[in-house]
């Protein structure tokens, strides 16, 4: 437990520090997904948009519309051992956290735009960010 404290507190300092909470004083609603499509407080969240092999799920928000949300969830994973079409998904625990502002046409709606992941535990590649732009 001191770990997941230590971890998203440290992804706090990383997004204080990166401005993810400073901006428009509308707070986010949503948060795109691969194709752009507004998502309210989304309990999965595909990373890997072109063929899906690396995604969040069972997603616990907290301090979803504020500047910034956290959660806790599972990532999934697929080894792509020997291929991607036949590997193995194996799943981790991460601390996620939504920042950053954006405004989704046609109706103006505030959204997040990066998400970024640091794994608890086991770490099968270093933490990542990946920004989601509305599209539609």
């Amino acid at each position: 437990m001191k770990r997941v404290l230590f971890v998203v507190l440290a992804m706090l300092a990383l997004a204080v520090a990166s401005g993810a909470l400073a901006g428009p004083a509308a707070n986010p609603t949503v948060l795109p997904d691969c194709l752009g499509k507004p998502q309210s407080a989304p309990t999965e969240i595909t990373l890997a948009c072109g063929d899906g092999n690396e995604s969040l799920f069972g997603i616990r928000w907290t301090g979803w519309g504020s500047s910034f949300a956290a959660g806790l969830a599972k990532i999934s994973i697929n080894d792509c051992k020997p291929n991607c079409a036949a590997g193995t998904d194996h799943n981790y625990p991460v601390v996620v956290v939504v920042s950053g502002r954006q405004t989704c046409k046609p109706g103006g709606e505030p959204a997040y735009v990066k998400v970024t992941i640091a794994f608890v535990d086991a770490k099968p590649h270093t933490a990542a960010s990946q920004t989601f732009p509305c599209r539609v």
